[in-house]
């Protein structure tokens, strides 16, 4: 599976991207654009999870992400948390995104009853690619 340097790589490649998620429902529409900073990786990564690496993540959302990127902060580090096992998951999931984004199966089935504090309100949603 992904490590953070792998997930990091390729949340880079999405700075430059703008997915548009249509939303739609008994013929009504929504258009969601969603875009990538480098603060967002942080969070994406529920880097902030690892409450024991906290004197060592001291830095700026971006610094850290930039960090990882140069190699300055490796995965063995992380790996250290006793929190990290509970963020693997998200960590390999994130460095796989744009694949699920971009694969033929963008059309999600949504459920709202299963999500009860989302506002969305749709049965379908899908998503194109655009770059900035």
């Amino acid at each position: 599976m992904a490590d953070i340097l792998q997930a990091a790589q390729a949340y880079k490649k999405l700075l430059d991207v703008e997915y548009q998620i249509v939303l739609g429902k008994k013929n009504k529409q929504i258009l969601l654009s969603v875009d990538f900073s480098d603060y967002h990786f942080f969070h994406l990564a529920d880097l902030q999870h690892l409450k024991d690496l906290s004197r060592v993540l001291t830095e700026s959302r971006e610094q850290i992400f930039r960090r990882i990127l140069k190699g300055s902060l490796k995965n063995s580090l992380f790996e250290t948390s006793e929190f990290y096992p509970k963020i693997k998951d998200r960590i390999d999931y994130l460095a796989l995104f744009e694949s699920i984004m971009d694969s033929n199966k963008t059309i999600f089935k949504y459920n709202p009853k299963l999500e009860a504090f989302s506002a969305i309100q749709a049965v379908f949603l899908s998503a194109r690619k655009i770059f900035l």
